[in-house]
């Protein structure tokens, strides 16, 4: 049922693992423009001699942590297209003259937040639902994948990248009508 999404995640894996075979940490440029760099590098133990004691200390050495640059990468890819979502929802919210935040807690209500929990006032539930929609359409009507391997093949353009996953033939435009893409 979800091999198609398996084939990106593994694609996304392959190439975090070409980049930091190159000693480079993954990154790349969301959709909105933002720019994202995985921090992830081996740490190293640093002494420090006092008159009294050595110190050990931990901290990034210059090697990237391959295997963190590679299963990081997919989730970190998919929430930040998650994160572009749910600010073209806001924005779009706002140009429609919705209230929107994202709920932290039942206590605390926030203008900024994570990407998968919206709130709006009870009498802009629809609208706000419709405006979800359209800019998930909006967002995934963008080659995404294609664009993400352009950059890669630009940064690096001496490595060689697998061959994006096959495409399936999901017309996007459903979610416009979809009771329960988003609750």
């Amino acid at each position: 049922m979800f091999q198609a999404a398996r084939s990106i995640m593994k694609w996304l894996g392959d190439c975090a693992k070409i980049i930091a075979s190159e000693n480079q940490p993954v990154r790349w440029t969301t959709p909105l423009g933002l720019p994202v760099v995985q921090p992830y590098r081996n740490s190293e133990r640093h002494l420090i001699r006092t008159s009294l004691q050595i110190l050990a200390l931990r901290r990034d050495g210059c090697l990237v942590a391959a295997k963190q640059q590679k299963t990081a990468f997919p989730p970190n890819f998919v929430h930040s297209l998650d994160g572009s979502h749910m600010m073209m929802t806001a924005i779009s919210c706002r140009n429609s003259g919705l209230n929107f935040a994202k709920v932290i807690n039942e206590f605390q209500i926030l203008n900024a937040g994570v990407h998968d929990s919206f709130w709006t006032h009870a009498c802009d539930v629809e609208k706000m639902n419709q405006i979800l929609r359209e800019q998930f359409v909006e967002l995934y009507s963008i080659p995404v994948l294609e664009n993400l391997l352009e950059s890669f093949e630009t940064s690096f353009p001496t490595l060689t990248f697998p061959s994006l996953p096959e495409r399936g033939d999901f017309d996007l435009r459903n979610v416009l009508e979809s009771p329960y893409f988003f609750n």
